[in-house]
């Protein structure tokens, strides 16, 4: 019995690492597309196994429940959070298009979340997980030098769909200047796994004991990662690349006086910042971008105001619908008679959510971060630091991004953070 179900685990375990390769490694915009059906990707399709897998397990051993039990403030965080968007997609008029993009987000963010936390016990398993992370990230490096060269995503031809194709695989431009996005339809996307993955790579190259040859590998790839990151031209890229040292030295620093400082500058200069914001809001129309981009305005100053003016119509839609919002994935169909984009997923969950989506998402956000580094054992508590700057970055570059596709990514970082404070941290209940 007890070889039947570590043979169990160790195929759930298997399945997880598999999962990981596939979500960040299949290209985004190769999708199978048969109508009416949502396009089918073969990470989606691996995602569907480890669903089946999961409530297979769960009938036939104690080990799911018994982790869940473990971990039952986490879970339900993520139950609540999963709740209040089926309600906001009840609340609203249903569509097969929204009904997807819920049972998107739900299984590649918190069920994947809860499969992690079922099947990763130790400081060993995580770092199997960052280092399949690191080499599957040093392949997506290595394609996007390639697409560099050659100016157009590598897999642009294999894509099978009937419509939205050359907004999906499209070049993309600044200035006469190519911007590169490797496996992802967009540079924004490809820049956000960059930051979150390159302090994890510098654990993996500073902190971590491996041998030689991995070593070459992880240092290769942090050179190639920081050139990636300009060659997106992405500025949140480069801005958190330069603030990484300081979110790293914040974290180690036992100082409770210090810490006290920062964050009262930072809630000083975001209070600045917030009436600034409203006062530009306020007076700001919603055909300036227009107006600026006939007199020939230039492209960055274009994206600046065209998110003031997004934050406006936030602000608006939010009026409408304070609680539970429009529904999850029909931010595009609200906003398309106004705007092209929402490129900012706060306003977004704002949008698709109301206040109770914001607040449950970002409850659960909080309870993986809401740890001192320094309460950890210190036979993991480089690991957790860099695990947890790298989920800081992620979530910092939301506020400029609203395509959700690294979702799965956040909530795995999460999901590790937890497994580490519930397990080495002293006092953590």
């Amino acid at each position: 019995m007890v070889e039947q179900v570590s043979f169990k685990t160790s195929l759930g375990r298997t399945f997880l690492f598999i999962l990981i390769v596939t979500l960040l490694l299949w290209p985004r915009y190769i999708v199978f597309k048969v109508d009416p059906l949502p396009g089918v990707r073969v990470d989606r399709i691996f995602l569907s196994l480890s669903i089946l897998i999961y409530f297979v397990y769960f009938l036939f051993s104690k080990r799911p429940l018994s982790k869940l039990k473990k971990y039952k403030m986490f879970v339900l965080l993520l139950t609540t959070l999963s709740f209040v968007f089926f309600i906001s997609f009840l609340n609203n008029i249903p569509n097969l298009k929204s009904f997807y993009a819920y049972v998107n987000f739900l299984v590649t963010g918190p069920f994947l979340a809860i499969y992690c936390i079922t099947f990763i016990d130790d400081k060993e398993h995580i770092e199997k997980v960052l280092e399949l992370m690191v080499l599957v990230f040093l392949v997506m490096n290595i394609i996007a030098l390639f697409e560099f060269f050659v100016e157009h995503p590598l897999f642009d031809k294999f894509l099978i769909t009937k419509k939205n194709i050359m907004w999906a695989v499209r070049p993309h431009y600044r200035e006469g200047k190519y911007r590169v996005q490797s496996l992802f339809p967009n540079p924004l996307v490809y820049a956000q796994v960059l930051v979150a993955l390159i302090p994890i790579n510098w654990y993996f190259f500073k902190g971590k004991k491996t041998n030689f040859i991995f070593k070459i590998l992880v240092f290769f790839n942090l050179f190639l990662s920081i050139i990636m990151v300009f060659l997106t031209d992405s500025r949140a890229g480069i801005g958190l690349v330069c603030l990484m040292p300081f979110l790293v030295l914040y974290e180690k620093t036992s100082n409770k006086i210090f810490k006290l400082m920062i964050k009262m500058i930072g809630f000083f200069v975001f209070i600045l910042i917030f009436f600034k914001l409203v006062v530009i809001v306020k007076e700001i129309p919603f055909d300036f971008v227009k107006k600026l981009a006939i007199e020939g305005a230039n492209k960055r100053t274009l994206s600046l105001y065209y998110r003031f003016v997004q934050l406006k119509f936030a602000i608006i839609c939010f009026m409408k619908k304070p609680f539970l919002g429009f529904g999850y994935g029909n931010v595009q169909y609200i906003i398309k008679p106004f705007l092209k984009s929402m490129d900012n997923y706060v306003l977004t969950l704002i949008i698709s959510g109301g206040i109770l989506g914001l607040v449950s998402f970002f409850a659960v956000v909080f309870y993986g971060l809401n740890f001192s580094i320094n309460k950890i054992d210190k036979t993991i508590r480089d690991l957790s630091l860099y695990v947890k700057v790298s989920a800081i970055n992620l979530l910092l570059f939301y506020l400029i991004l609203s395509i959700d596709l690294n979702n799965s990514l956040l909530f795995v970082l999460l999901a590790i953070l937890v497994i580490i404070k519930k397990n080495y941290s002293k006092g953590f209940k």
